[in-house]
């Protein structure tokens, strides 16, 4: 009897931890639908690049990282704001030109963006899988009875819910996001209204 309960709460223990792990890879994945919705909204690409662009900012994280040693902080403000230029670029570029565009135009478009990043992050890091030591901030664990929580986690799904409750007041709340919902409803209505709303119809 003992030994059954014992096993029964090393698998309720287990269950537990893999739903706070699993809670810590769907941050991740909402964080990257964020950004994929607001694309969508905005331009009317479903932009199939969205992850490769991650992946290519991640790999600038590293080369700086390792080549310059900078702070973590620091280096990571970089890569972000990289993102924001790429993403500029790749906007102004591309995904402007083509929201009058057909559905499998648009499709091909942001694949092509996909492929090309890829093939310039294997080009210039030569495929090279990137490791670095755990930072020290994710070495401090919370436990919360029988579950185990590091900073990376708890930093993490806090940075998801924030990123979400920002895109709600964003998109309720603002005269952007206000633009934004009428340029995704009706982009010619939104066009002619005297509202100078913002990039979104332009």
């Amino acid at each position: 009897m003992g030994g059954g309960t014992s096993v029964l709460a090393f698998s309720s223990s287990l269950l537990a931890q893999d739903a706070v792990n699993g809670l810590f890879l769907g941050a991740i994945f909402a964080l990257l639908g964020i950004g994929v919705v607001l694309i969508y909204k905005s331009s009317g690409v479903l932009n199939f690049a969205h992850g490769s662009m991650a992946m290519f900012c991640t790999y600038i994280y590293f080369q700086i990282d390792r080549s310059f040693h900078l702070p973590v902080g620091v280096s990571m403000l970089i890569a972000v704001a990289s993102g924001v230029v790429l993403g500029a670029l790749t906007y102004l570029g591309i995904f402007r030109r083509m929201r009058n565009a057909g559905l499998l135009a648009k499709v091909i478009g942001a694949l092509a963006v996909a492929g090309f990043l890829q093939g310039a992050a294997a080009f210039l890091w030569r495929n090279a899988t990137q490791a670095k030591p755990p930072m020290q901030f994710s070495q401090h664990v919370v436990h919360i009875g029988s579950v185990g929580l590091d900073w990376q986690h708890i930093g993490t799904i806090l940075i998801t819910i924030a990123a979400g409750a920002g895109v709600i007041a964003l998109v309720k709340w603002t005269t952007f996001g206000i633009a934004l919902r009428a340029t995704a409803q009706n982009r010619m209505a939104a066009k002619s209204s005297r509202r100078r709303s913002s990039p979104c119809t332009r």
